[in-house]
């Protein structure tokens, strides 16, 4: 009884998520989001993430760790937004990777083109995503396709985390490798202002191209170590 209660629970979790994701979606699509930017130390804001997740990693026998570099890590950004963004990640990541798996969140600081960033890495040791499906997994209803055929995404969760990240002038990367895993790093600006009046920050396609679009180009010339599986 104990474990159909458990399937139960665990299935209108995920039901609950997928509502909320669409709801989002429907936001974004409809231009109705904004950044609401406020201080906070970030630090404490994934460690919050991170505790939140143990009890699924001890759940499913998978290893995780939190790694913070040293840093100033007080900052602005959108609280909101940053945990959907993180919580996907380390969603897919539980996820896709098997017991005995290990999952690692990490927070280092980095910079590009005169602009220090916030590198935010979820890295997995599960099944992995395939070369030639990598470049469309942020597309809107992208499913990339894995044998286990009862481990298939929505094709929503990482268009958002792409559409919020460009909303923070940032950029997200990843590397992957079949049978081996996946390491997905976000990179926010440790510089973004808030309004004086409101706190909320309306974010232009051009600032979005020159604060996103330019720092993955840079990213990937440099074949980023930020948070990297060793």
């Amino acid at each position: 009884m104990k474990d159909q209660l458990r399937v139960v629970y665990k299935n209108t979790q995920e039901l609950y998520r997928l509502i909320n994701q669409l709801l989002d979606f429907r936001k974004v699509e409809m231009k109705r989001e904004k950044l609401n930017l406020l201080p906070g130390d970030l630090e404490e804001f994934l460690r919050t993430v991170y505790e939140g997740f143990r009890p699924f990693a001890v759940d499913k026998g998978i290893d995780f760790d939190l790694n913070v570099a040293p840093a100033h890590w007080y900052m602005n950004f959108d609280h909101d937004k940053l945990h959907k963004i993180v919580n996907n990640l380390l969603s897919n990541a539980f996820k896709f990777t098997p017991e005995s798996g290990r999952v690692t969140l990490s927070l280092t600081e980095n910079e590009y083109g005169g602009r220090k960033y916030a590198c935010i890495s979820v890295s997995d040791t599960g099944i992995g995503i395939a070369s030639d499906q990598v470049k469309h997994i942020f597309e809107r209803f992208y499913q990339v396709q894995h044998n286990e055929q009862n481990k298939v995404g929505s094709g929503i969760g990482l268009h958002l985390v792409k559409e919020y990240v460009d909303m923070h002038q940032g950029s997200v990367h990843v590397s992957s490798e079949p049978g081996k895993g996946s390491c997905f790093t976000v990179f926010i600006p440790t510089d973004l202002a808030v309004a004086e009046e409101t706190g909320m920050q309306d974010v232009s396609a051009d600032a979005k191209k020159s604060g996103g679009e330019r720092s993955v180009q840079e990213a990937g010339k440099k074949e980023i170590a930020c948070g990297r599986r060793q």
